[in-house]
């Protein structure tokens, strides 16, 4: 049973490594004057904002836990929950934009939401599949 966790344990840390990369990125500036832009900026601006703030490591856990305990449903249910709902900014990047126009605002906030969705999902996913792995080498290396 302990070669067996070892085991797990090192295809873990071998199947998320390659991922650490997408979660150091480094910022990029948002525009802080936003007073003259378009909604074709907010939504460049709301995806780099998104991309470089947007915290989806919780959804990697919540998708190995439902994966995990319930296998493929439980990674489904995960997936479906990221998936609902509209994220939203943080208030520095909300402050940032507040003296923006309308139609920037709008165009960030649809941005945001869209990338930090994508970014749930993704995370979800990867998280569901190696939870649902893990789950099914444990269950098959009890039973030997």
């Amino acid at each position: 049973m302990k070669h067996a966790l070892i085991y797990i344990l090192t295809q873990l840390l071998i199947f998320i490594s390659p991922f650490s990369q997408l979660l150091a990125a480094e910022p990029q500036p948002v525009v802080t004057d936003s007073t003259q832009v378009t909604m074709e900026q907010g939504l460049a601006d709301g995806d780099v904002a998104a991309t470089n703030h947007y915290g989806s490591t919780k959804w990697l856990g919540y998708g190995l836990g439902g994966g995990f305990l319930l296998g493929f449903i439980g990674a489904g249910v995960v997936l479906a929950i990221s998936q609902s709902g509209r994220p939203q900014p943080s208030m520095t990047e909300v402050l940032k934009i507040a003296n923006g126009t309308a139609q920037y605002q709008h165009g960030f906030g649809d941005a945001y939401a869209q990338r930090a969705k994508k970014k749930a999902l993704s995370m979800a996913i990867i998280g569901g599949l190696v939870g649902t792995a893990v789950a099914v080498t444990v269950v098959a290396s009890a039973q030997k």
